[in-house]
């Protein structure tokens, strides 16, 4: 059995820039679990579990993809949620290309068999998961994050994705990539 997602990769650039927003995010009481910037990414669709049987139809569907490279802008960081925010993530934005991606990727995962997302996507990239809130995060993030651009936003290329493999450690997760796909 393999855990696999589908992932558009994230420039040097970019995640080099995780670490600043990190440490930045460290001053506040909230308890959080980081996302190591070597493995950020934006996830497409998460598929989960598959045995190696179906993991060959995936790769099958996946091959026949065509797309169009276009370019992406990333945001600056902010929670998921006013209510709830269980994520802090820099959102990705485009002239609607990366929505088409993630309907062309769903549709031909689901000639495979995989079900089709329920949620609407939002393209982002993962800073890190929320196990504890706590209200001085969202003045953290808007101070340094908003105002004093800690984080600068990239605009960066996207000409392929990537099928991946997910291994939980108590480390965290390693990924292997299983297909790059390009376009």
């Amino acid at each position: 059995m393999a855990r696999v997602f589908v992932a558009i990769e994230l420039p040097p650039e970019i995640k080099e820039q995780f670490h600043t927003v990190h440490n930045i995010l460290k001053e506040s009481d909230a308890k959080l679990t980081f996302v190591h910037p070597d493995i950020a990414h934006i996830t497409l669709k998460f598929i989960g579990e598959v045995n190696e049987d179906k993991l060959s139809e995936i790769i099958t569907a996946l091959k026949k993809l065509s797309f169009n490279p276009f370019e992406m802008a990333t945001g600056k960081p902010e929670l998921n949620s006013r209510r709830n925010p269980r994520v802090i993530w820099i959102p990705c934005t485009d002239e609607g290309e990366s929505e088409e991606l993630f309907s062309a990727v769903e549709e031909l995962l689901s000639q495979a068999g995989i079900p089709k997302e329920k949620r609407d996507f939002k393209a982002h990239a993962t800073l890190a998961r929320i196990k504890k809130y706590e209200p001085g995060l969202k003045e953290i993030i808007y101070r340094n994050c908003k105002d004093n651009f800690s984080f600068s936003p990239e605009r960066f290329q996207v000409s392929a994705i990537y099928l991946k493999k997910s291994t939980l450690t108590p480390q965290g997760p390693v990924y292997e990539d299983i297909l790059e796909v390009k376009f």
